[in-house]
């Protein structure tokens, strides 16, 4: 494989797609940038590349071009998680800040205010952040001073200072967030602030296979995965792949000149290759994807994290994050 890093950039994403699809003659492309992915569809649609994002899927990214898709647990449902743990624990008011420097976030944090609103609760407070913010002391301190009882933290390494800020100005509303809060840069930021926080994650369910994997992972790698979902949506996504792959057709290989073998790709085959998979038994679960490109069958659950780095399902299982 080859691999090219866009640090989570938009523009970045642009550059090594250029570099990786018209300088080496890449057909498929794993993208794991949201705003990368929607920059470089069209191009992609129209250069005949073949896109797989296996980190996000939500109905905006089931509008792009077919020959993109999404394996992923869906954006909104994370939202939707979140609102129901507030609505559970019945911490009101609430606030959001959330970073608006990718669509990521900002989808998110709607389908979370929309599924409050469709119970009868709006948020006390809505802030947006992001590369620029160097401090958050003026939103933590109206949020200390309306009594807020639950916040959502809605970015990446930054905003652990957002909760550091809210526990040093004495608020005790209960934090929540995702999977980027559990990532060491957060959490070195945050602190203890990270104790205790409540969040919506995509969870591979516990089996002999997962463990297997993992074995795997550790010894090539040399540590545990960091960031679940995109691990484990990851290696299933490369298995759907080399499943369509072996769609009749989908690969053909010539032999223009002695001792030469040229391979070409039929992207429209590997689509079909896909899109014929159902319910396929991945480390994420039962995976299906549907005829406009993302998946909608992997779930997400509740947790806790820890400042130490674990994640709390329940009472009696913890999981490492690295």
């Amino acid at each position: 494989m080859l691999v090219e890093d866009d640090q989570y950039i938009a523009a970045k994403t642009v550059s090594a797609y250029n570099k990786l699809v018209h300088s080496r003659g890449v057909r498929i492309l794993f993208v794991l940038t949201y705003g990368g992915l929607s920059a470089i569809a069209p191009r992609a649609e129209q250069d005949g590349v073949f896109l797989i994002d296996t980190l996000d899927a939500d109905e905006g990214t089931a509008k792009l071009p077919p020959n993109t898709f999404c394996i992923a647990k869906r954006t909104e449902d994370l939202g939707v998680e979140l609102a129901r743990q507030i609505r559970g624990s019945e911490d009101f008011p609430s606030a959001v800040v959330y970073f608006d420097g990718d669509p990521f976030m900002g989808i998110l944090t709607r389908a979370m205010l929309a599924e409050l609103e469709k119970h009868g609760q709006r948020a006390e407070i809505v802030e947006t952040y992001n590369n620029d913010t160097s401090e958050f002391r003026g939103v933590a301190t109206r949020i200390k001073s309306r009594d807020v009882k639950a916040v959502a933290l809605l970015g990446y390494d930054q905003l652990g200072l957002a909760a550091r800020t809210l526990r040093d100005l004495g608020s005790s509303a209960q934090l929540y967030g995702v999977a980027t809060a559990t990532s060491p840069g957060f959490r070195n930021i945050a602190g203890v602030a990270v104790e205790g926080m409540k969040g919506a994650v995509f969870r591979a369910n516990p089996s002999t296979e997962l463990e297997r994997f993992q074995g795997r992972f550790i010894a090539r790698v040399g540590r545990p995965w960091q960031f679940e979902a995109s691990t484990i949506h990851s290696y299933d996504g490369m298995q759907l792949l080399a499943q369509a792959l072996s769609t009749p057709g989908a690969i053909t290989v010539s032999t223009a000149a002695p001792r030469q073998r040229e391979a070409e790709v039929r992207i429209d085959k590997v689509r079909e290759g896909l899109l014929a998979i159902r319910g396929y038994a991945g480390l994420s679960g039962v995976i299906t994807i549907d005829p406009d490109g993302i998946t909608r069958s992997i779930p997400v659950t509740s947790a806790i994290f820890r400042s130490d780095g674990t994640i709390s399902f329940d009472s009696v299982t913890e999981r490492k994050t690295g």
